[in-house]
């Protein structure tokens, strides 16, 4: 009965995906069906099937928001996962060297994206054994993470004082 019901969902999303693509490049229901198939056959360990989607799925959104746009970053991370997945280490390392370079570009240096691009990074290089190069992605991430938190707890330190003033003026 579950291999009816994953028969089922394919052939609904490969339908979609049909839908889909008489649309513009520029309608959300074609990343939306090429991401929900890709992460089916992720998710299922057809991973050379997933990684055909995902590589769609990049394709569209590099033509829809450019290169360089923070979609492009998390496209490239999702296409690097797949290649991940398959032991395509040398793929994958392109794909994450993409996204951390879009990030670092389109979010600046201490944002959650670019850090875990960073560690992405790091993921595929260690299992190259390249620890070495992964060691220092992994640094620098580390470190602006620290400086993300630092200012982080800036910002709650300030809102606690403004929390209370405003509590005492409600008194």
């Amino acid at each position: 009965e579950e291999e009816q019901d994953l028969e089922a969902a394919e052939k609904y999303l490969q339908t979609a995906l049909e839908v889909a693509n008489k649309f513009s490049i520029h309608d959300p229901r074609l990343v939306s069906s090429l991401e929900q198939l890709a992460q089916f056959y992720s998710k299922l360990g057809k991973h050379d099937t997933a990684s055909d989607y995902f590589h769609m799925l990049a394709k569209v959104i590099r033509s829809s928001h450019g290169r360089i746009s923070p979609e492009s970053g998390h496209a490239y991370a999702r296409l690097g996962f797949a290649y991940y997945n398959m032991g395509d280490y040398a793929a994958a390392l392109i794909c994450f060297r993409r996204s951390l370079s879009v990030h670092l570009s389109t979010a600046g240096r201490k944002t959650l994206t670019t850090i875990r691009a960073s560690q992405n990074l790091a993921l595929v290089l260690q299992a190259q054994k390249k620890h070495y190069a992964a060691f220092k992605f992994l640094s620098y991430a580390r470190s602006a993470a620290l400086e993300l938190l630092e200012e982080e707890h800036s910002i709650v330190l300030t809102l606690s004082v403004q929390l209370e003033a405003v509590t005492n003026s409600l008194k």
